[in-house]
């Protein structure tokens, strides 16, 4: 089976702010991404990129400081965890990360699973 991940969101506009759940993740540890750093991708925005680096380890959470968002890990007790997302803009950074995630790993980018994750815009 291809690897992918797949995530349902509630936006929240006037807070700025976005609640990520990861729906369906096919791969944990060493078989999650094809080296032991995880997936990097470099969402190109005005005035500065955000690069994103998904990893998986023990739960879902979104490390700020380092550029890392962990994905689902070996704590499957977890797995319902929410992630945060600060702002609208690396938002939309995590989304086009877990696209890029799921046309890397898929036979083929037509048959990628849906790049944006479901959204729910909470008013």
């Amino acid at each position: 089976m291809k690897r992918h991940i797949k995530c349902s969101a509630v936006i929240v506009p006037e807070w700025d702010m976005a609640f990520i759940k990861i729906v369906e993740q096919t791969h944990r540890g060493a078989e999650f991404a094809d080296t032991p750093e995880g997936f990097t991708h470099e969402y190109l925005a005005f005035p500065q990129n955000i690069r994103i680096t998904l990893q998986t380890f023990n739960s879902p959470l979104n490390a700020l400081s380092t550029g890392t968002c962990y994905m689902r890990g070996r704590d499957s007790t977890k797995d319902n965890c929410i992630i945060i997302a600060y702002s609208l803009r690396w938002y939309r950074a995590f989304c086009a990360t877990i696209a890029a995630y799921n046309v890397k790993f898929s036979d083929s980018p037509t048959t990628a699973p849906t790049a944006t994750p479901l959204m729910e815009v909470i008013e």
